[in-house]
């Protein structure tokens, strides 16, 4: 969700709308989007707030700090990492996966694809203990270049 402004383009408080000394207020984590609060709403939310933060954001930021940390190690031994994906009529869900030294597409079936949650950092290794994949281009649009 974005912002709300004014007409005269002043930012307006999330909680009571005003469009006068209103700030974003960071997450404590880095984690969850600013609110843009004025002071009194800040005054009376803050502690809620920091409740709110502390119980979901903190644990939230660690846990995509670990995945990021854990992806970054990967990639730079050289150990490809699931980067994008599209599905494909002919072939299921073609893949490209990242690493330090280029990257590499496959080809697998949608169960094969679907089997690994979305947020994990996912390799070709972990896929193929899944089922079978098929190498495939490092790019969608040659794919469709080759249809035309």
């Amino acid at each position: 969700m974005g912002y709300s402004f004014s007409m005269s383009g002043h930012l307006c408080c999330d909680h009571c709308g005003i469009d006068t000394g209103v700030r974003k207020r960071k997450c404590p984590h880095n984690y969850c989007p600013p609110a843009a609060l004025c002071d009194t709403c800040y005054k009376e939310r803050s502690a809620a707030m920091k409740e709110y933060h502390d119980k979901h954001c903190r644990t939230a930021a660690a846990e995509y700090d670990a995945r990021k940390a854990e992806r970054s190690a990967l990639e730079s031994k050289g150990v490809p990492v699931r980067c994008s994906a599209l599905a494909n009529k002919k072939h299921g869900v073609h893949v490209i996966f990242r690493s330090s030294k280029g990257e590499v597409g496959y080809y697998m079936s949608t169960e094969v694809y679907r089997s690994i949650p979305l947020l994990a950092n996912a390799t070709p290794a972990d896929y193929r203990k899944m089922g079978k994949l098929k190498k495939a281009p490092t790019t969608f649009y040659s794919v469709a270049a080759k249809a035309a």
